[in-house]
């Protein structure tokens, strides 16, 4: 549960947190604050590999992860954990998500 002030239940609202600040769970138990996906892109950036995971509502999470902390692979089905108290949130925009984010190139 989520608790965020100057919003109300029921408002819309952007969830937002930073890809270091998710984990693979180490084990398959559901948990609260967990997602469960699929990874669908993994890139090595040196010290970590960055995993996009296609989560079963159909989102797309990153996840950033410690080399040292084992390989994951493409196709491989993970639940990912977070701390809520490191999540961000705002207010949904008025003109829509996708809108909001579009740039013009």
């Amino acid at each position: 549960e989520l608790h965020a002030k100057g919003f109300s239940e029921g408002d819309s609202v952007v969830l937002a947190i930073r890809p270091e600040n998710l984990e693979f769970s180490s084990d398959d138990v559901k948990q609260d604050n967990s997602l469960t996906g699929t990874i669908v892109r993994a890139r090595f950036m040196g010290e970590y590999y960055r995993y996009d995971i296609r989560t079963e509502n159909g989102e797309t999470i990153t996840i950033n992860h410690p080399v040292d902390r084992g390989v994951k692979k493409v196709g491989e089905k993970v639940r990912v954990c977070f701390n809520p108290e490191m999540i961000l949130v705002y207010p949904y925009p008025e003109k829509g998500i996708e809108r909001e984010l579009m740039t013009e190139i």
